[in-house]
């Protein structure tokens, strides 16, 4: 598979001392190669050959997300116990935790760049054979929460980025 992106003309921002969880997050996981490395890794692909074969990614590129991955804990290296010359990359808990994550992004872009003869792939439950449901965030009573129905507030652990998000309407400009 041809490569069609390239690294060299992307400046990355780096957001390691942005004190929010979602760009601490993006920090670990956001750029496309990754998430699409994690997409593969979680359909149980585990060799080096493997993800470039599939993605079509540069192997130095490749190489980088890995090295970056299981330096963040979100993958473990081990060697293949098929061949104990290569390494298979594997989910660490933290990695595995990814999940929901990644099955938001796959229902999302089923929904809204679907194909027009149908989904590209189900997802269903091992156990039963049924289509999983679409993710939702649901209150402690179970119900369906939409974007309106959540106030956020200052947790414990808030500084003043955090606390500029959520009262920037509050300040005099």
């Amino acid at each position: 598979m041809q490569a069609y992106f390239t690294d060299r003309s992307m400046q990355k921002k780096t957001f390691a001392d942005f004190d929010c969880a979602i760009a601490q997050t993006l920090e670990q996981i956001g750029d496309w190669w990754t998430l699409l490395i994690l997409r593969n890794a979680f359909h149980r692909m585990r060799h080096f050959d493997q993800f470039q074969e599939n993605l079509g990614i540069p192997t130095n590129t490749l190489s980088n997300r890995l090295k970056k991955l299981t330096d963040s804990g979100i993958l473990y290296r081990e060697k293949s116990k098929k061949d104990g010359r290569s390494y298979e990359y594997r989910l660490t808990e933290k990695g595995l935790d990814l999940y929901p994550v990644i099955i938001a992004l796959f229902q999302w872009g089923e929904r809204w760049y679907a194909r027009p003869h149908g989904p590209r792939m189900t997802l269903t439950d091992r156990a039963t054979g049924e289509e999983i449901p679409q993710m939702q965030v649901r209150n402690k009573n179970g119900d369906v929460m939409k974007a309106r129905d959540v106030l956020p507030a200052l947790g414990p652990g808030a500084g003043h980025q955090v606390s500029d998000l959520l009262y920037h309407d509050m300040r005099k400009v």
